[in-house]
């Protein structure tokens, strides 16, 4: 069986190196399509690769989900789930916003920061709540 600290090694384990690739891509990316102007195949694979590497870092979450006990599943699940709601909902609103009232277009990218920045409050509530 696996122990919540084992659970919590493995997950940092997992975490760290996509976001770490992820935050270099995000530097590197634009400055190899602006030095070496490659044909649009080519872009479109680099412009994919920082979210590649969001993709490893949500697999991260979900095996962490599964190796830890009942009750951090539980918190996990729940806040995921309320940040999901409050998430759908800000860019859903935000994007009749833009269609009806004009406002300034939002970049799809920013919708999985949205989503952590409710997750980690949602989180803590949940956890002091059943906790």
């Amino acid at each position: 069986m696996t122990t919540p600290q084992q659970a919590n090694r493995r997950y940092h384990m997992r975490f760290w190196p996509p976001m770490i690739v992820y935050a270099a891509l995000c530097f590197a990316v634009p400055e190899v399509i602006q030095r070496l102007a490659p044909p649009t195949p080519v872009v479109w694979v680099l412009a994919a690769l920082p979210g590649l590497m969001i993709g490893f870092v949500i697999l991260a979450m979900g095996r962490f989900i599964i190796e830890t006990d009942e009750f951090t599943r539980m918190v996990h699940v729940r806040a995921g789930m309320i940040a999901l709601g409050l998430t759908m909902f800000i860019a859903t609103t935000w994007g009749f916003l833009e269609i009806y009232a004009e406002a300034p277009d939002m970049p799809l990218f920013l919708v999985l920061p949205l989503y952590f920045f409710i997750y980690g409050p949602a989180t803590a509530l949940v956890r002091r709540r059943y906790g």
